[in-house]
């Protein structure tokens, strides 16, 4: 064999490896089989060429090709391995290999019994988690959590609480006075009718009149209780029903008292008796009524104190009046436009309360190449004003960061993640306004240091 043969035949060899390696390492090789399904989805959300397909979590095919429709959807090429069949009805969606990793396709499969895909088919792919998606999460949050502050704050604010609870608390006292009183004379006419009923008439019947007032102006003051205490609860209808007792009770009282008028001497004593044995029951009754008016006003002011000490533990806890920042200066939203390492890209950051001692900061950086996700929480240092510190993760790793400074003017950051490969990138940000500025940052500065400008935009 001449040296150019063997020259030509060793270059074809050559040529044959590399292609082979090149297909291996994009996840195929040169004469792969199987058979082609076209993906529709309206986003293909960072997906790209040789990306895995999966089902039920095994490997059985990648990503061939991405395109655009005329409708500006995309369509994604995917080579399913040959000898895999993929039941009709089957979903497919993109995925994230766990917090902030590579996408891929995920199918789940549909029924056993359903017929395979066939091949050059469409199928619709489910769309892929948004950042729209997570900010409209985060602001709703924002929301309830701002309602919630501003019902608190009207409870706790509210200045005729306390002038309510105290007027309800005097009116249970006034009430428990007149009825003792009420009893006090329902005792009296008791013993005086146990004693004898050859006393005087016209005393009795004077005692009588006296009861059946303190009776009546019971009523009046359990109803003003019923009122002021529970107007549809159970201790309010058993004190209904105990002032209309003590009502029938004061009536039958007057009627007795009438039939009295006029009888002076012991001779007439015998023709009132039947009266008399009336207005007995009539006692007996009224005394009951005041027994269960007592319980009564016993159970409402137990229920009053007990609703005046979580007045006052609420009182001791939250301050008189909460100081809530309005929605517009609840959160904060930074945008920034910026190139470095030959390429352009995007970052968000997204500060809940971010006046506040402590906040609480999302990040998604480089938004559609890497995606680096950070959650974070930061807390500002009382005795160094412009001075804060975060801890969680940055850039889908734990860390820690440092911030200096105000807008407007220089803000100086530094961030430090990535324990098993130690990262250090420094931020320098000079706000002419207060919500915009150019940036400088320094990326990587223990490897192999990337900087960058860019321009950042605060809402």
């Amino acid at each position: 064999m001449t040296i150019e043969a063997k020259v030509g035949l060793f270059t074809i060899l050559i040529l044959t490896a590399g292609l082979a390696s090149i297909a291996f390492l994009q996840g195929g090789t040169l004469w792969e089989g199987g058979y082609d399904l076209l993906v529709r989805v309206k986003d293909a959300g960072g997906m790209v060429e040789s990306a895995p397909v999966r089902m039920s979590g095994v490997h059985v095919g990648r990503v061939r090709r991405l395109d655009l429709t005329s409708a500006g959807q995309a369509i994604i090429t995917v080579r399913i391995r040959e000898g895999v069949a993929i039941p009709t009805g089957s979903r497919f969606a993109i995925a994230v290999q766990g917090l902030i990793g590579d996408r891929f396709i995920t199918v789940t499969p549909g029924p056993a019994t359903a017929p395979p895909i066939r091949a050059g088919e469409t199928v619709d792919a489910a769309d892929p988690f948004t950042v729209e998606e997570i900010f409209a999460r985060v602001v709703a949050v924002a929301r309830q959590a701002e309602e919630a502050l501003v019902n608190i704050n009207r409870l706790v604010g509210d200045p005729t609480l306390p002038t309510a609870l105290s007027e309800t608390v005097r009116n249970a006292r006034d009430t428990t006075l007149v009825m003792r009183r009420a009893a006090d004379n329902i005792e009296h006419a008791t013993q005086t009718l146990d004693r004898s009923i050859s006393r005087e008439i016209p005393t009795i019947a004077r005692d009588l009149r006296a009861m059946a007032a303190d009776l009546a102006g019971a009523a009046q003051e359990v109803r003003t209780l019923v009122r002021d205490v529970a107007a549809d609860g159970e201790t309010a209808q058993r004190l209904r029903e105990t002032v209309g007792a003590v009502q029938r009770a004061t009536q039958r009282v007057d009627k007795v008292t009438q039939d009295l008028s006029g009888v002076i001497n012991e001779q007439q004593v015998r023709a009132v008796r039947a009266s008399l044995t009336e207005a007995q029951t009539a006692i007996t009754e009224a005394r009951q009524g005041v027994a269960e008016i007592r319980q009564g006003v016993a159970e409402a002011r137990g229920v009053i104190s007990r609703a005046g000490g979580v007045v006052d533990r609420v009182e001791r806890i939250v301050p008189d009046q909460l100081q809530l920042p309005g929605l517009p200066s609840g959160y904060q939203l930074d945008y920034q436009l910026w190139y470095a390492g030959q390429r352009l890209g995007h970052d968000v950051r997204f500060t809940l309360l971010p006046d506040a001692p402590r906040r609480y900061i999302f990040t998604w950086r480089d938004i559609g190449g890497s995606s680096r996700i950070g959650l974070q929480v930061g807390n500002q240092l009382a005795n160094a004003p412009g001075l804060s510190y975060r801890y969680g993760l940055i850039d889908g790793q734990p860390g820690l960061g440092l911030d200096y400074g105000t807008a407007p003017g220089p803000v100086y950051s530094i961030d430090v993640f990535n324990l098993n490969q130690l990262t250090v990138n420094l931020y320098a940000t000079y706000f002419f306004q207060r919500d915009w500025g150019i940036s400088l940052r320094g990326l990587g500065l223990l490897g192999q240091p990337t900087l960058g400008i860019g321009y950042l935009r605060r809402f």
